[in-house]
Order: structure tokens, then sequence, then C-alpha cells
């Protein structure tokens, strides 16, 4: 009989450990001089370690997977039990650090920003502790890439007041599923804007979702689009506000041309408190007789309040009229 020979076979291998990838990019750093792109390498990473302590994730911090500065920015691994934290506490500390860090960069020279773009990507990365290479390479790292590198990112962060917003984020779908809609951070769903990245020349399309710590608009920006009327009227912008409808100023009556304006009269009964209503009336209102009457009219007819007993002509001499209260004279404007 001939020899048993073993058959080769599939080995299915372990799955590396999940881990909460933050990457940030620096806006405009290849626009920057040189002599300052150091300065901001260095201030980046220094931005970030203080906002982990200040969001309370010093030890995270510390011990971080795959730390690294890519030049004009930096990344860094977390256990994913930290997502969350991520997102926040840390986002709006970042934010706040690089607020308070940007006088310090202004005394350098005085057009010297730090405004950075940050994604938060998740999935499976090889993390040995830096004992083998490859640490940190995978698809959840390509994701947050791509997130960081979007149009819709850079637009949020060129749209923005670079005097008041610092920090702008995007998450892949994943960490929007799991950290947020999941309830685990403290941050309002509404505050996440859902966006579509479309890389073409780097094959990818995927969903992506903007939080913006401190948003604001750019007052040297283009003014927003109007939809018009038409568009409107078809709800293409459900998240818009109703507008408030426009207010109607107050007219002065004594400075209306004579003869203008539209002349409403209400109905008078008996005893009525207020009993007409006009906008101007000259001598166009002439032997009027209402039941009851009101209270003083003159040539021209505003409004007239008064307890009134008997008929009143409107247009001529007034008789059986109580005196019309006097008036005071700011509530003639």
């Amino acid at each position: 009989m001939g020899e048993n020979r073993g058959r080769a076979r599939r080995a299915s291998s372990n799955m590396p450990p999940y881990r909460a990838v933050l990457a940030v990019d620096v806006e405009k750093y290849s626009r920057t001089a040189s002599a300052h792109q150091h300065l901001l390498s260095n201030t980046v990473r220094d931005a970030l370690e203080q906002a982990f302590a200040d969001s309370g994730l010093e030890e995270v911090w510390r011990n971080a997977s795959f730390p690294q500065s890519t030049g004009d920015g930096y990344l860094v691994g977390v256990p994913t039990e930290y997502l969350p934290k991520l997102i926040h506490p840390l986002l709006p500390e970042l934010q706040d650090v690089l607020d308070d860090m940007q006088p310090a960069l202004a005394s350098e020279d005085r057009s010297l920003r730090l405004r950075l773009r940050a994604a938060i990507g998740l999935g499976p990365l090889p993390d040995t502790g830096g004992e083998e290479r490859g640490d940190g390479i995978g698809t959840a790292m390509n994701e947050t890439h791509r997130v960081l590198d979007s149009p819709a990112l850079k637009k949020a962060l060129a749209d923005s007041d670079p005097d008041i917003t610092f920090l702008v984020a995007g998450l892949t779908r994943r960490v929007y599923e799991d950290a947020v809609l999941g309830g685990y951070v403290a941050v309002k769903q509404r505050l996440f804007r859902g966006v579509m990245v479309d890389l073409p020349d780097k094959d990818y399309r995927a969903e992506s979702y903007v939080y913006i710590p401190q948003p604001s608009i750019n007052p040297d920006g283009p003014a927003p689009e109007d939809p018009g009327p038409s568009a409107a009227r078809a709800g293409t912008a459900p998240d818009a506000p109703d507008a408030p409808a426009p207010a109607t100023p107050r007219r002065r009556r004594e400075n209306a041309p004579a003869g203008t304006g539209p002349t409403r009269i209400n109905n008078v009964r008996e005893n009525s408190g207020i009993a007409v209503q006009a906008g101007e009336v000259h001598d166009g209102v002439r032997n009027s007789i209402q039941n009851g009457g009101i209270g003083s009219i003159g040539g021209d007819v505003g409004t007239a309040l008064g307890e009134v007993r008997g008929p009143v002509n409107i247009g001529g001499t007034q008789h059986n009229a109580a005196p019309a209260p006097e008036q005071d004279p700011g509530e003639q404007a």
C-alpha cells in the first residue's frame, strides 16, 4: 500500500484586535512657509496630548497603538471601548486647545493658524505594540484616511470662520452606527450631518458623518444659495426652519400721505369699547349713525376708545359723547 500523505488544508487565521483610529490633518499645511511647518507639526502632537489629558484620557494617549506623525498630521489607535470618548469629550476639548494655542502661533506669524480636519474609523487592525512591522495597516485605516481627505470635510472647514472653528471631524459609517446611534456618545444625533465621500481616483464611495464641535460661518465665504420660493414650496429643504412672516413696519399716522391706506371700520354695537379702526379718513365718512357710539373722533379717524352713551355723527360735530381719555404722547407714535 502506498504511503498516506497528509492533505493540505486551509487554515483560518486569528482576526487582529479591533481598534478605533483617530487621524488628524493640518489645513493648508503645504501652503505654510517651510520655516513654520516644523512648528505646526510639533504643535499638532502637543495639542492632541493636551486634549487627551483634558478629557481624562491621559493613560489612553500614553498607551496608544501605532502612534505616528504624518508630517502634516498625526494618528493613533485606541481600544474600542474608548471610541465614544474620542468623539466626546475629546473633539470639543481639542477644539478648545487649538483655540487657546492660536495667540502663541500668531505671535510667531500673524497669518499662522493651526486648524485641523479629524477622522475616526473602526475595525480590525494589527497591533503588536511595535514588535512587528505592519501595525495599523488595514481597511479601517484606509477608510479613516479616505474620510480625512474627503472634499466634504475640507469644505466644512473652509466654510467656517477661521477665528472660531479650529476643528471639523468626520466619522465612518461604522463609527457613527456603533457609537452615536448606539447611544454611547453625549452629543445629540442631530449635530452629525451625513455626507457622501466620493473619491473616484481611490475607487472609494461611502457614507460619512460630519461633526463640528464649534460651528460657525466664514464671513468671507459665499452667501448661501437661495432655493427660491418654488423650491421652498416643493419642500426641497426639509431641514430649514419655517421663515417668519415679514414684519410690517409701524407707520406714523401723521407722516402718511392724505387719503392713502386702507380704511377698516368695525361693526359698532351698544356700549362697545373699541368701535372704529381706520387707516386714514378725511371727511369721507359722513352722517353715519351707530347705536351706542364711541369716544372722540375728529376730522381724521384713527382708533377711538371710550365709554359712549349716545349716538355719534362721524364727520361733523359730535353729540352726546363722553370726552376721550387723554393720550400719552408716546402712544401717538
